[in-house]
């Protein structure tokens, strides 16, 4: 298999690493699942996958014309287009 996104001793964070070391390969094909809690680098590993931030020590490899999807959670409503799933359905309807 190839590898799509390589980590190599990777520090990542803003100002101070929130993760620190990170070696890792993602594969294609391979599923890959990241699980912690509030404040463990979840979001920030996601962000250095996207290209939103670069490493502060170390590397991290991407494919150049490639594509990486994200779908960033919301925790609020939004008021401006306040409907549910079950809304859209009946107006496809």
């Amino acid at each position: 298999m190839s590898t799509l996104i390589s980590f190599r001793n990777a520090d990542l964070g803003y100002r101070e690493p929130v993760l620190r070391d990170v070696t890792l390969d993602i594969c294609t094909g391979d599923y890959f699942g990241i699980v912690g809690p509030n404040g463990a680098g979840k979001t920030t590993l996601l962000k250095a996958v996207l290209g939103l931030i670069r490493p502060m020590a170390g590397s991290v490899r991407r494919p150049q014309n490639g594509s990486i999807g994200d779908v960033p959670q919301r925790d609020t409503i939004d008021t401006l287009f306040p409907l549910t799933v079950l809304d859209i359905v009946v107006m496809g309807l």
